[in-house]
């Protein structure tokens, strides 16, 4: 399985580029049922407007979201990193051992 990453930001008005809105529409033609639309926050400011925007698209070009996560970079964040390690990895925090990230 290829994965391809459009970072697309919203532009001015609040909404995806046409390209990535066409190029999007050219992906589900060839995948079909195989393609899935991935959301994560970046915690940049603007995640509530780009998650919102990107569920829109979702549902109009009818391809169903999964959420994603990046490493967390904030250590206040770090059990939720650990917790989403053992949900991945099939494991309790008390046996994840070197599965969970090594940056506390």
């Amino acid at each position: 399985m290829k994965w391809h990453c459009f970072c697309s930001l919203l532009n001015e008005d609040y909404d995806f580029d046409k390209s990535f809105k066409k190029v999007l529409g050219e992906y589900r033609d060839a995948f079909g049922e195989h393609l899935y639309l991935a959301a994560s926050r970046l915690y940049n400011g603007d995640d509530a407007k780009k998650l919102h925007r990107l569920s829109q698209l979702a549902r109009q070009q009818q391809i169903p979201m999964v959420a994603t996560m990046t490493y967390i970079s904030h250590p206040q964040r770090r059990e939720l990193q650990d917790v989403v390690t053992c949900v991945r990895e099939k494991c309790t925090i008390h046996s994840a051992g070197f599965r969970l990230h090594p940056n506390a």
